[in-house]
C-alpha cells in the first residue's frame, strides 16, 4: 500500500515483479487494509471512476474489482 501511495512509482509483491498500476488500481490496492467489503470496495471504485467522469454500471464495477483483486492476489500483492 506504501509504495501504490506514490504516484510514479511502481509496486512489487511477494514475487518481486514490478506492476505499474493506474490511478483506478493504486486507489484499490491502498483501500486493502482487511477493513472492507468487496462490495465496500466496489462502491469506492465506482465513485473514484465517476470523480474522472466515466459512469460505469454497479454490477460491472463489481466484477472488474473482483478481476483486479485476484490480479493482486496472483501477483503476490496480496497476502493471506
Amino acid at each position: 500500500r506504501q509504495q501504490a501511495s506514490m504516484p510514479g512509482w511502481v509496486v512489487s509483491g511477494a514475487r518481486h515483479v514490478a506492476i505499474d498500476l493506474d490511478a483506478p488500481g493504486r486507489t484499490l490496492l491502498g483501500l486493502l487494509d482487511g477493513c472492507r467489503t468487496l462490495d465496500e470496495l466496489a462502491a469506492v471504485m465506482q465513485a473514484t471512476l465517476a470523480q474522472t467522469g466515466l459512469d460505469v454500471p454497479s454490477e460491472t464495477v463489481g466484477g472488474l474489482t473482483l478481476q483486479q483483486l485476484w490480479l493482486f492476489a496472483r501477483q503476490g500483492l496480496l497476502l493471506k
